[in-house]
């Protein structure tokens, strides 16, 4: 166990001792001896009870030292903490804005270097027994080791502990990430719950954004905390920034073109007469560059529109730019991009051909992909279906096909079996609807291009067959979760082929028996969609009713990643799932995408918020003397009221009315 006093002033009160021996030996009585011959006899008697009395008088000088030697340790407030627990005498959480903001220059030095300095001044400065955390926050907090242990005896491993923050904290950069100081406070709360230390300090050093005070909850946090805002931030900042750049399409067709449109936003004092504004795209070697000027007054956003030329075949990547000097760069680039490229081309095998267009199986499949999607601002289809009919026929090369769809498919030829199960496993996507003519002999449920076992087919009586449920959360059933979206449980069919799903394949909707309706399951790196019913009128009137539309581009999208946001996706640094590894602004090619990330344009807005306003958000009291340390207040003099749960005065207290009462038994008996 370690013991500390919180004020050791007190312990000059221990000078009282000096007042009951003064008191013992100045009043003591000397008596004066007299030889009495009648009672003589009893001389004996008399000399064994001064004895007794004189032990008593010697143990209660000694009482009352005890007393007023615990009185001064009363006042001067002991505590106990365990060494062997880790505790430590002082608790530092350090937290470091590293956000886009601190990127801002003050004084000739980026704000964050100033940070870095002031945090490694803080942890050089404190006593070996202090236990330090340090973690650079924005938007999420990234979290060093802990960087020494509780103990003095630990000296060695405390100095290779900061010697490893100071590297850290010499070749750390500011992120391109926003604000938000939420997840930092509930970091703190987190490791200052795991402390048993008496004191516990979080110090912040950030440019206090105004912006990151809202941007999500924090936690209620306790009072024992003490906070310490370290202010770096510039009152007076000159800053103009393209706070977005929108492409009307980020996906065109060959020859096509679109509009991009840029927001510019002056959050300086002053007004703007001649801002250049730049827009620049490349594909290859063939670069598109564009430039208008405009007045932006402060405190304005104003919009600048781009009309882009006919675009050919590929990804036009580039950015529009701001030819600005301010304080803030990092907010003067914004790029995009946009993919000239053909519809998706899908592929329809026809396993029921009729010589009347309107009977054959793909008929209607092929009118709902010709059709254009609204959300896609075009006059044309995202997909471009091509039918073929089997067994007759065989298939063409499926390596220009995105997806294929069997229609009432029995059977194909093994070799067409076998490069359609290469495609799948190589990445495409498979639809396969059900139909008369499947059967579980079928050679595509050995080849996997079926998941699962094909049994009878099941023909409904006098109450045709519904859907029951379906998995709300799916991309491809996400949209009907809203009735005014669609009902699924309007859809009727007469008939459907059952399938036991195999093992690993998801059920995704279930008709009313509990029967499978829609299945996925993956093969190599493509998937495999079954559904039931036929895709035709021969089971079914769905094909004429308003849901064949929607949910058949809900299957294909799902397949060609267009339900996810298409081929080009526009993100914001550490934001969302696709984001990681995407931590600087820039066009980066994912696993079947373009992602085009820009920073937050909330890292843009230059207001600031005051201590006092970060302390009423969040609740905390913000401490800014450094004697209002209890543990420091005791080498100034200063006394501190606010008692700690690891001191002992209640049994002080104890002890000394115990004493007391002692004292008063003997005082008696010494004097009777």
């Amino acid at each position: 166990m370690n013991f500390g006093l919180v004020q050791t002033a007190f312990l000059l009160a221990l000078a009282g001792l000096a007042i009951p021996l003064l008191i013992h030996f100045t009043f003591r009585s000397r008596p004066r001896t007299v030889d009495v011959g009648s009672i003589r006899f009893l001389r004996e008697i008399l000399e064994r009870s001064r004895n007794r009395k004189k032990v008593m008088r010697w143990l209660l000088l000694s009482l009352r030292m005890v007393c007023v030697g615990l009185l001064a340790l009363l006042f001067a407030r002991p505590y106990l903490t365990d060494r062997t627990s880790g505790s430590a005498g002082r608790f530092m959480a350090v937290l470091i804005d590293d956000s886009a903001s601190m990127r801002l220059n003050h004084q000739g030095r980026p704000l964050l270097d100033r940070a870095l300095s002031e945090a490694q001044r803080l942890i050089d400065d404190a006593d070996d027994d202090t236990r330090i955390e340090v973690a650079f926050f924005n938007q999420d907090v990234a979290p060093f080791q802990s960087s020494a242990s509780g103990t003095t005896s630990d000296a060695r491993s405390t100095q290779d502990g900061r010697g490893s923050l100071r590297e850290m904290l010499k070749r750390h950069n500011a992120s391109y990430a926003v604000t938000d100081y939420a997840a930092a406070l509930r970091w703190a709360n987190d490791v200052c719950a795991k402390s048993t230390a008496r004191r516990k300090e979080v110090h912040l050093f950030t440019d206090l954004q105004q912006s990151g005070l809202a941007w999500s909850e924090a936690p209620l946090l306790p009072k024992d905390i003490a906070w310490r805002i370290h202010d770096l931030g510039r009152e007076l900042v000159n800053n103009v920034a393209i706070t977005a750049a929108v492409p009307s399409r980020l996906v065109v067709r060959p020859g096509g073109s679109a509009e991009v449109t840029a927001s510019v936003f002056n959050s300086g004092p002053f007004t703007l007469e001649d801002l250049p504004v730049a827009l620049e795209l490349r594909q290859s070697n063939r670069p598109i560059a564009m430039q208008q000027r405009i007045k932006l007054a402060a405190g304005a956003t104003q919009e600048v529109r781009f009309e882009l030329p006919p675009l050919t075949e590929g990804l036009w990547q580039g950015a529009i730019s701001l030819e600005a000097l301010d304080d803030l760069a990092f907010d003067n680039r914004r790029h995009i991009a946009i993919l000239s490229a053909p519809a998706w081309p899908v592929l329809l095998v026809d396993g029921d051909s009729h010589e009347k267009a309107f009977q054959r199986e793909t008929y209607f499949l092929d009118l709902a992909l010709r059709l254009a999607v609204r959300s896609e601002r075009s006059e044309t289809s995202q997909y471009a279906p091509q039918t073929v009919a089997v067994p007759e026929g065989e298939l063409p090369d499926l390596a220009s096909f995105s997806v294929a769809v069997l229609a009432n498919v029995a059977d194909m030829q093994e070799n067409d079996v076998r490069r359609l199960a290469q495609f799948v496993r190589s990445g495409g996507g498979l639809i396969v609807f059900g139909g008369p003519r499947l059967s579980r002999e079928s050679s595509l449920v050995d080849a996997g291009l079926i998941p699962g076992t094909v049994a009878p087919n099941r023909l409904a009586g006098d109450l045709p067959f519904r859907l029951r449920e379906w998995d709300a959360a799916h991309s491809i059933l996400r949209a009907f979760d809203d009735p005014q979206h669609g009902d699924l449980r309007g859809l009727t069919f007469r008939g459907y082929t059952p399938l036991v799903p195999a093992k690993g394949a998801q059920v995704l909707a279930r008709f009313y028996d509990q029967a499978p309706a829609l299945v996925e399951q993956s093969l190599g790196k493509g998937r495999v969609l079954w559904f039931a019913s036929a895709c035709d009128l021969e089971w079914s009137e769905w094909a004429r009713g308003p849901l064949f539309v929607p949910l058949v581009h809900q299957m294909l999208g799902y397949l060609t990643g267009l339900n996810e946001g298409g081929p080009v996706r526009m993100t914001l640094v550490n934001v969302g799932k696709d984001s990681a590894g995407a931590r600087a602004p820039g066009v980066f090619q994912q696993d079947g995408y373009w992602q085009v990330v820009n920073v937050d344009p909330r890292e843009s807005e230059t207001d600031r918020s005051t201590v006092d306003d970060f302390a009423k958000r969040f609740g905390v009291s913000v401490e800014t003397n450094e004697a209002e340390d209890p543990v420091l207040a005791a080498s100034t003099g200063a006394v501190s009221l606010q008692f700690r749960q690891n001191e002992i005065w209640h049994w002080i207290i104890v002890a000394l009315v115990g004493l007391v009462a002692l004292e008063f038994f003997l005082a008696n008996r010494a004097t009777a």
